[in-house]
């Protein structure tokens, strides 16, 4: 587990750079544009490959790498991040700790995400993946009533907050040298029950799909 100062400065950096979170902080990145991807995409996180399957009627609206961050986001072609009902987001980052392993990253990652939620969490932990090589851990998180605000930065600040909503996704963390790559698929719709989420154990797959090409 991390000590109070490494854990403070993880979830500060989480809460910052994850755009499922209820706050979105976009500094360098224009929604108007978008490139069109075809079912399989390569991304090339801090030199270590990575293919997703992503639906051929999505668009990219994201790719950006800064020198310990990589993010790029993913949604349906009619949506935009002010408003969305699916998201894929694979984010990178680059000489995390010795002491990080994708369960103690996915356990902080649920505790920030839970500092946002206005309802109650779900986080289900699946257990041991591994994906082209690349080990790591995934699960289920989600939560009944997540304010759904925004804050753009481009060019000049602005803010807004539009009507809360039930939020559910598919994580999957995994492991390579000082890197790890976070990966979720996630949907957004009507608040719901804890005692009936979007999907669970039982039939997330059906949901998720075959994202990994190929995986182990």
């Amino acid at each position: 587990m991390f000590g109070l100062t490494e854990r403070q400065w993880f979830s500060s950096k989480v809460t910052r750079s994850v755009a499922l979170f209820g706050t979105i902080l976009m500094s360098f990145s224009c929604l108007a544009n978008f490139n069109p991807v075809e079912d399989r995409v390569t991304l090339n996180i801090f030199s270590l490959p990575l293919e997703v399957n992503v639906p051929s009627n999505w668009k990219q609206i994201r790719q950006d790498q800064l020198s310990n961050m990589y993010s790029a986001e993913f949604l349906p072609e009619n949506e935009t991040m002010n408003q969305w009902t699916q998201l894929i987001c694979v984010q990178g980052f680059n000489n995390v700790s010795d002491s990080m392993s994708p369960e103690t990253f996915l356990e902080s990652f649920s505790l920030t995400y839970n500092e946002h939620c206005q309802g109650d969490i779900i986080f289900e932990p699946l257990g041991d993946i591994e994906v082209k090589g690349y080990k790591g851990t995934h699960g289920l998180l989600g939560c009944t009533k997540m304010p759904n605000t925004h804050t753009i930065q481009i060019g000049e600040r602005h803010s807004f907050v539009t009507k809360p909503q039930g939020e559910m996704g598919y994580y999957t963390v995994l492991m390579a040298d000082n890197k790890l790559i976070l990966f979720h698929k996630s949907i957004r719709n009507k608040v719901f029950s804890p005692n009936h989420p979007p999907f669970s154990r039982e039939n997330y797959q059906a949901f998720v799909g075959e994202i990994f090409p190929n995986k182990l």
